[in-house]
């Protein structure tokens, strides 16, 4: 399930948090020039 998606035009990036069902925020995907880096919850 996807989350919020913020969009950072100043530096040409968007950033989606991903949730599971019960809309806890599992990780987030920086998309960034071509790049998709994701960062997990820990």
């Amino acid at each position: 399930m996807c989350g919020k998606v913020i969009e950072i035009k100043a530096v040409g990036a968007v950033v989606q948090f991903n949730r599971n069902a019960d809309g806890t925020v599992l990780s987030a995907t920086l998309r960034q020039n071509g790049q998709v880096l994701e960062g997990k919850k820990e």
